[in-house]
């Protein structure tokens, strides 16, 4: 009987890749951090539906969901213009950039630990030479957005879909936390993801069309319960 040879779709393999690496199940430790938003509970900034979402919109189209967005896009710039040694070194500056770009110890420490697993689990479940040198140049700058995007870029991702589907299981773990710390209910909260999650193809395609020049925020209050979180005293989160 004659072998059967089963080819291998490059879109299917690169669109299970990216629902793998957005599953709750990924071991990054995403669960473990509220990204400040357990400060502004306990402060009452965020106490119900209507606050949650404003607050959640803000960093998104005005925070950290807006810069990591950028690098994700300018990874994918990268990858197409660059390689070999060059592409390596421009994405492990880009990393650091994205490191300098976090404002307060707790968001670093996130940024960090969740690139750190990522690309670590990654390079055994979903292993490519690049991720390999990736790893061994990058050093301690293990910025999550840049090793994500730099992981669907190599294996062939489309860059919006990679984008559109970061920035909703960003949301989707702050959304979690937010039922966790009782401010919401499980339906309201997955109204509350169904919501934004317009808002979230806006800033993709803003970013899609974005430079680094672009990088910047103005989510001050979700900087400063960062920045309270740091010495608060009972605490659910890691940040």
């Amino acid at each position: 009987m004659a072998a059967v040879i089963i080819m291998t779709d490059p879109h299917a393999h690169a669109q299970l890749a990216l629902q793998a690496w957005l599953s709750p199940a990924y071991p990054v430790g995403a669960y473990a951090y509220s990204h400040g938003l357990e400060t502004a509970a306990e402060k009452g900034t965020v106490h119900d539906t209507e606050s949650l979402e404003d607050w959640l919109n803000d960093v998104l189209r005005h925070g950290s969901g807006w810069n990591d967005a950028i690098f994700i896009a300018e990874v994918f710039r990268i990858h197409c213009n660059l390689d070999g040694d060059t592409l390596i070194l421009a994405l492990c500056e880009l990393a650091e950039l994205a490191c300098a770009m976090t404002v307060t110890a707790e968001l670093r420490q996130e940024c960090l630990q969740q690139g750190t697993a990522f690309l670590d689990v990654t390079q055994k479940a979903w292993p490519h030479v690049a991720l390999d040198a990736l790893a061994e140049n990058i050093g301690a700058n293990t910025a999550y957005p840049v090793c994500f995007g730099a992981s669907a870029a190599v294996h062939g991702c489309d860059p919006a879909q990679t984008i559109n589907g970061y920035l909703f299981a960003m949301l989707s773990n702050w959304v979690s936390a937010s039922v966790r710390m009782n401010i919401v209910g499980q339906s309201a909260g997955q109204q509350i993801a169904a919501a934004l999650a317009s808002r979230i193809e806006t800033v993709t395609a803003a970013a899609l069309a974005s430079s680094l020049d672009d990088l910047g925020g103005c989510s001050f209050l979700n900087d400063i319960a960062s920045f309270h979180h740091e010495s608060q005293n009972a605490r659910l989160f890691r940040s």
